[in-house]
């Protein structure tokens, strides 16, 4: 990012989180009480593993896209473009 470039919207992201936030309370029950993923030899830390890996992909894929100069509006559509899983 150059200099004089505005701040990164980062509204894309903080939705996302929002909504994986909000489809977690509704669908894993316990999740963040039971914190599985952190216990060694796990089904679940291999899974917290694996989606924490996707989250970096897409948020290195959303700052990679603005660093190119793409508008906003480019990059709100190709995030949504980029996701083939729904949290709805």
């Amino acid at each position: 990012m150059k200099k004089d470039d505005p701040i990164l919207d980062l509204s894309p992201l903080e939705q996302r989180s929002e909504g994986i936030r909000d489809w977690l309370t509704k669908n894993g029950r316990g999740c963040f009480e039971e914190q599985k993923h952190t216990r060694a030899d796990t089904q679940e830390k291999i899974y917290w593993h694996y989606g924490y890996l996707a989250a970096l992909t897409d948020v290195l894929n959303f700052l990679s896209r603005e660093l190119r100069g793409q508008t906003v509006a480019d990059t709100n559509q190709n995030w949504a473009s980029d996701r083939t899983d729904t949290y709805n």
